[in-house]
C-alpha cells in the first residue's frame, strides 16, 4: 500500500494460500489487487521518523529469501482466530518452507493464522501475518516492522471482509516508546470505490514488541498488554452476574488483555487531535457460545464517532471464555480515554446484567 505520493507500493512478503482464501479469491478477484493499487492518501511531506521508517521497513521488507536472516515459516494449528498480544495458547508449528505450509493447507484445512519472519543485516525484523475466520469470511494480512531494539515502528495491513464486500487499508507508524506517530486507513467497496465510513473495516491485533507476538509467547500464556504511553485500566464490575453466568471480574480481566485494538483505536485518532479525551460506552451481548453479539455504542461524551465505530468492530471479533451456561448476558461497558499526559485511554468498570426476558 502507498504511504503519501512520495512512497512506493512495500514489498509484501509472499501471501498465504488456504481454502478460506481461495475461496473467496474464486467468487471475487477484486481484493487484493485493487487494495494495493488503491493507496491511501497522505500529506506530501510525511514526519522525517515516519519517513524514516518506512525506508528502513522497505528495504527489510523487500529481501529476497537469500538475503533474510533467520527466515521462518510458522502457522497456528489450533482452533484459535486473530491470537491477542504475548498470547501463547496456539498450537504454532515450524514449516521448512512456504511450500510446505501450502501442501500441508491442501491437505489439511488451512491454518487461521500464518506467519513468516525474518531479519535484515541492520536488525529489522519483519513479522508477515495473515489471519482468517473458521468460515473464511473476513482474512488480514499484516506486515508488522520492528526495530532492531524489539518495538514496533510500523504496521501495514490489507483486510478483507468478504461477507460485506469490503475491503480495506490501515497503517500506523510508531515512536520507540509506542506512540502513534501517523496512522492512516482507507476502505474501499467491492468495485474498488473509496466508501464514506469504516463500518466493518476490521483492526487487526497490535504487538508492540518482537517478543510479545504470538509464537514467541510461553507456551501455554494467556494473553496481555503491557501498557504503552496511552495506558489502559479496567476496574471492577458495579452490577455483578447473578446465578453464576458470568463473573464480571472475569469479563473485566478478558476486556483488559485484549485493550491493545481499542487503543489503537484511540492512538489513530489522538494523532490527529492530541486533545483528544472522553467517554464511550459500548454494549454487547455474549452469547452461549461466548461470541459478541449485537455490539453497539450506548453513549459517547464528547462525541468521538470514529473512535467509538473503530472499538465496535474491535469488540464484534471478542469471545468470552468460560461462556455462559444458561442463557446470553449482556454487557455496558464504559471505555475512558485519556493519555498519560492528561489527553488521552483507560477503561472504566463494565456493569454486567442479564438480558430482558423475553415476552
Amino acid at each position: 500500500m502507498s504511504i503519501g505520493q512520495n512512497h512506493a507500493l512495500p514489498s509484501l512478503s509472499p501471501r498465504p494460500i488456504g481454502p478460506g482464501f481461495i475461496g473467496a479469491m474464486r467468487l471475487l478477484l477484486w481484493p487484493v489487487a485493487s487494495v494495493l493499487s488503491a493507496g491511501i492518501a497522505l500529506a506530501a511531506t510525511p514526519p522525517p521518523e515516519v519517513t524514516k521508517i518506512d525506508e528502513r521497513c522497505a528495504l527489510a521488507a523487500k529481501l529476497d529469501d537469500r538475503h533474510k536472516t533467520g527466515l521462518r515459516v510458522l502457522a497456528d494449528l489450533s482452533d484459535a482466530v486473530r491470537p491477542e498480544t504475548n498470547d501463547g495458547r496456539g498450537k504454532w508449528v515450524h514449516f521448512a518452507s512456504a511450500a510446505d505450509l501450502k501442501r500441508y493447507a491442501r491437505k489439511n484445512s488451512a491454518p487461521n493464522t500464518q506467519a513468516r519472519t525474518w531479519s535484515a543485516r541492520d536488525g529489522t525484523f519483519i513479522a508477515s501475518l495473515y489471519f482468517q475466520s473458521d468460515s473464511g469470511d473476513w482474512s488480514d494480512y499484516v506486515d508488522y516492522c520492528f526495530r532492531d531494539d524489539g518495538t514496533l515502528a510500523r504496521s501495514e495491513a490489507i483486510v478483507v471482509n468478504i461477507s460485506d464486500g469490503i475491503e480495506g487499508q490501515r497503517a500506523v507508524h510508531y515512536a520507540a516508546d509506542g506512540r502513534v506517530l501517523l496512522s492512516t486507513v482507507r476502505s474501499l467497496d467491492k468495485d474498488g470505490k473509496p466508501r464514506a465510513d469504516l463500518d466493518g473495516l476490521d483492526v487487526p491485533p497490535v504487538y508492540p514488541t518482537v517478543r510479545s507476538l504470538p509464537f514467541n509467547a510461553p507456551v501455554g500464556s494467556p494473553p496481555s498488554v503491557p501498557a504503552p504511553p496511552s495506558v489502559a485500566s479496567v476496574g471492577t464490575a458495579s452490577q455483578p452476574a447473578t446465578d453464576g453466568v458470568l463473573d464480571p471480574a472475569a469479563v473485566a480481566n478478558q476486556v483488559r488483555s485484549r485493550l491493545g485494538g481499542v487503543r489503537y483505536c484511540y492512538d489513530q485518532e489522538l494523532a490527529k487531535n492530541r486533545t483528544l479525551a472522553g467517554k464511550v460506552v459500548l454494549h454487547w451481548t455474549i452469547d452461549l457460545a461466548g461470541t459478541t453479539r449485537d455490539v453497539s455504542v450506548e453513549s459517547a461524551a464528547p462525541p468521538m464517532p470514529q473512535v467509538a465505530a473503530c472499538v465496535v468492530e474491535v469488540v464484534k471479533r471478542w469471545r468470552f471464555v468460560p461462556v455462559p451456561k444458561d442463557r446470553k448476558v449482556e454487557i455496558s461497558f464504559p471505555f475512558v480515554f485519556q493519555s498519560a499526559d492528561g489527553q488521552g485511554t483507560r477503561t472504566s468498570p463494565p456493569s454486567v446484567s442479564d438480558p430482558p426476558a423475553r415476552k
